[in-house]
């Protein structure tokens, strides 16, 4: 398949949030992958999910769910479209479980004629076989989402 890219990419990692010395293995595919999707490595960060990764956004009562990973690829691509490319999501912190759960903070920002998004966010990583099989984002601030892509 080669490598496929996206750009611009709608994370942005610190690198040392990033750093491949960590001993938790789950946060480590888990860091792997985001810097490779947020270095455009599309096909690399694929490698590391499950076929049927679902990536659910859950805020206000309802939840929008993409299944596969040119569903989440679509999804965010989509999202960059709306905002002339301004969506971002950085990553803040990772935090393991000691299992195959890990939580990822991140800063979800976008702009879109006189609107602005500034939220912290929540990435819930769940692995299975060693691959991302689900992801559930939650907003902090619910209302000023739905506003905002209102």
């Amino acid at each position: 398949m080669g490598t496929v890219r996206l750009e611009p990419t709608p994370f942005r990692i610190d690198r040392s949030v990033a750093s491949p010395g960590r001993t938790d293995p789950w946060v480590a595919i888990v860091a792997a992958s985001l810097a490779d999707y947020a270095g455009g490595q599309v096909s690399d960060a694929f490698g590391s999910w499950a076929p049927d990764i679902t990536w659910t956004v859950r805020c206000g009562g309802r939840s929008t769910v993409s299944v596969g990973p040119e569903e989440v690829l679509a999804y965010h691509t989509t999202l960059s479209a709306r905002t002339g490319g301004t969506f971002r999501q950085e990553l803040l912190a990772l935090e393991g479980s000691g299992g195959p759960v890990v939580a990822a903070h991140v800063r979800t920002t976008a702009r879109s004629g006189d609107r602005v998004l500034d939220i912290p966010s929540l990435l819930v990583l769940e692995l299975a076989r060693g691959r991302i099989r689900r992801v559930t984002e939650i907003h902090g601030d619910p209302v000023a989402w739905e506003r905002f892509w209102a």
